[in-house]
């Protein structure tokens, strides 16, 4: 089974600490990564708050960690960057060695600036969301001329290529079951039509008579995940 979870805005400091030597992997879009950190470079700390209606300290921030982001000598594992609520729940530190190793062969997370990442890819911090106009620029060319196009929501940039991503990683796999713990913005980047041919998805909903609050829900898909990590046996069916 593939488990799909979302980034949270809450970030650990240990981003800004040295980078490990050992256990960590390259993100499988990096490139793609320094290309959007790449575009809003230039701008001001006042044009960030502007044009992405930050308040000033968010705005400082995110100025901070673009023209820190080529720094490959800080950073740390996905799994160990986000701290936010989901992540909390999921308490991945505390796992036995074979539920963490279930973690790294089984979960891949959706970023808004990385695209997708495993637990292990060395990330720096940052601070975007899916729905951000930040995607890298193109250009649209005519028999006559070319013009630069309408900035594009990160969720649009990365919908095509998560996609194929995703395809070519369950036709790699064999996988047939996948479990899709995003929230609506994360789950903008995938064509799911394209997608649903190929594997059974499987959405929990955390009902129970009631519809969950924001924060209760991620708190029961960190919830959830622990539980599948944890005990293998269980099956999908049995709990959701």
């Amino acid at each position: 089974m593939l488990i799909l979870l979302a980034e949270s805005k809450a970030m650990s400091a240990l981003c800004g600490e040295a980078a490990p030597t050992s256990n960590v992997t390259t993100p499988m879009f990096l490139p793609q990564a320094e290309a959007i950190m790449d575009g809003l470079r230039g701008r001001s700390v006042a044009q960030l708050a502007t044009t992405f209606k930050m308040g000033p300290k968010n705005a400082e921030r995110l100025y901070e960690e673009i023209y820190d982001f080529p720094n490959r000598t800080t950073g740390t594992r996905a799994i160990n960057a986000y701290t936010g609520v989901v992540f909390r729940a999921l308490d991945a530190s505390t796992l036995t060695p074979q539920a963490a190793e279930r973690l790294t062969s089984t979960v891949l997370i959706v970023s808004s600036l990385y695209g997708l990442l495993r637990p292990t890819d060395l990330i720096k911090s940052y601070r975007l969301d899916f729905g951000l106009k930040a995607a890298p620029a193109t250009t649209s060319t005519s028999s006559t001329v070319s013009t630069p196009t309408a900035p594009q929501a990160l969720s649009a940039f990365w919908k095509p290529i998560l996609t194929d991503a995703l395809l070519a990683h369950l036709a790699r796999t064999g996988e047939s079951e996948l479990l899709n713990l995003l929230p609506a913005d994360a789950a903008k980047c995938f064509d799911w039509a394209r997608i649903a041919p190929h594997a059974t998805i499987h959405i929990p909903t955390f009902t129970s008579g009631r519809t969950p609050h924001a924060t209760e829900l991620k708190r029961l898909r960190g919830s959830l995940l622990r539980q599948l990590l944890t005990d293998p046996t269980l099956s999908l069916g049995s709990i959701l």
